[in-house]
């Protein structure tokens, strides 16, 4: 069923949505319990022939999973709104998704219901999750069933009590605790280690926090204050504090250390 409101005083107009069946598997079982609410203070437009509802000025879609906030939210549905399922919702000016263990902010966000994919647009893009934050100036997609984000534009991620990652493009693997499991980057790696007190550069890298590991592949530099090694492969264990350094094509592995 569905509800329509509006308080004279305020201007706020409100919809429920309820009983609806989300396309997504994981949504299957909850048929009958999920609902979804959107609130705004402008305006709110349903166009029953393009099956959209769209909420303007300061509007807000909120579910039993997460809330979407936004100065403009427009939610696509299949069939008839009260037996209709929701394909995606699209959130944009001062766009911010929360849910339980996942904050992110961006100029546009679009909630995927089929596949529970978050697709991020904008220059000040911002995830932060419960050990951690991911910044990007182009695009995030996070993949809410295998929690794994791939960023790209001037990355910058911080590991709580690890350190600090950037590069060109970032994929995140994320376990169910919201720390960080894994992360691969590629492009202008730059990688800050707090227990370490190192800085390291690389073409590529692999940073495996379950295994307190990194590699780094392609014009490596790892620095410690001003002493510095080079090479073409190096390997970082955390837990020891042991830095191994390669070349390729028999080349030479150089360094310097400062007393």
């Amino acid at each position: 069923m569905y509800y329509i409101a509006k308080n004279y005083k305020t201007q706020f107009f409100i919809i429920y949505i309820v009983n609806l069946c989300f396309l997504s598997p994981s949504f299957a079982d909850e048929t009958n319990t999920n609902s979804l609410e959107i609130t705004a203070n402008e305006n709110l437009e349903w166009d029953q022939k393009q099956n959209k509802i769209i909420a303007q000025g300061n509007a807000q879609v909120k579910t039993n999973n997460f809330i979407i906030n936004a100065e403009v939210i427009t939610g696509s549905y299949i069939g008839k709104i009260d037996k209709g399922n929701i394909k995606n919702l699209v959130a944009v000016k001062n766009a911010e998704f929360s849910s339980q263990k996942t904050n992110i902010k961006a100029n546009k966000i679009v909630y995927d219901f089929i596949n529970e994919i978050i697709d991020v647009k904008g220059k000040n893009i911002e995830m932060a999750f419960e050990k951690g934050l991911i910044l990007s100036e182009k695009s995030l997609i996070f993949y809410n069933l295998d929690k794994k984000a791939l960023v790209e534009g001037n990355v910058f991620i911080n590991i709580n009590n690890k350190g600090n990652i950037k590069a060109e493009k970032v994929s995140v693997l994320i376990d169910q605790k919201g720390e960080v499991s894994s992360v691969k980057a590629i492009n202008n790696v730059e990688i800050f280690l707090d227990e370490l007190e190192q800085n390291l550069f690389s073409d590529e890298a692999i940073f495996d926090n379950n295994a307190s590991r990194i590699d780094l592949v392609g014009n490596i530099v790892l620095y410690y204050g001003e002493s510095f090694l080079k090479g073409d492969r190096a390997y970082i264990d955390l837990k020891k504090g042991i830095s191994k350094i390669s070349s390729d094509n028999k080349g030479n592995v150089s360094g310097s250390f400062v007393k």
